[in-house]
């Protein structure tokens, strides 16, 4: 199966009523792509740390907690420690790329960039940011180049969901 790290922006969006407009029809809509892809050979699994389980305890939705207990009851939810011996690169070439506030913007979501590097390098988030700020590093840290961070309302998640994500 493909590992995916759902962020807890995506958690926090997903309402469980695509169509509806609240609060993000696209982010429930590739939760519910993420657990109907494969029929009987499932594709995708999401991947959590604890840190990422804690986060989602305290900001995700009524529906988006069922929906992780619903892969969990299937086997497609796999908890890991993330080992990822890059990070501690990342989070001195943010500190000295960014000595103003982006710095804590980095920091707070390492533990997600570690998570998808220590897995299968594929997250789904709405914080373009991050990922803006992400590809600023990859001249210090290459291997940050190899990390897919992909947003479903810009459209980005339902055809590469579609595709097997490829990387």
């Amino acid at each position: 199966m493909i590992a995916l790290v759902v962020d807890t922006s995506v958690a926090r969006a997903a309402s469980g009523r695509p169509g509806a407009g609240h609060p993000s029809p696209a982010c429930t809509e590739a939760m519910l792509l993420i657990t109907r892809h494969g029929g009987k050979a499932p594709t995708y699994e999401v991947v959590m740390s604890d840190h990422l389980f804690d986060e989602w305890k305290r900001h995700a939705t009524p529906f988006s907690h069922k929906w992780l207990a619903e892969m969990r009851s299937k086997r497609r939810a796999r908890f890991v420690r993330p080992d990822w011996p890059r990070v501690l690169e990342v989070r001195v070439a943010a500190r000295e790329r960014f000595p103003d506030g982006r710095f804590n913007a980095v920091e707070k979501d390492l533990p997600i960039v570690e998570l998808a590097m220590s897995t299968g390098k594929r997250v789904i988030s709405e914080d373009v940011a991050q990922r803006e700020l992400l590809a600023q590093l990859v001249g210090d840290v290459e291997e940050l180049k190899e990390l897919w961070w992909f947003s479903p309302e810009r459209g980005e998640v339902e055809p590469w969901l579609h595709d097997r994500a490829p990387i």
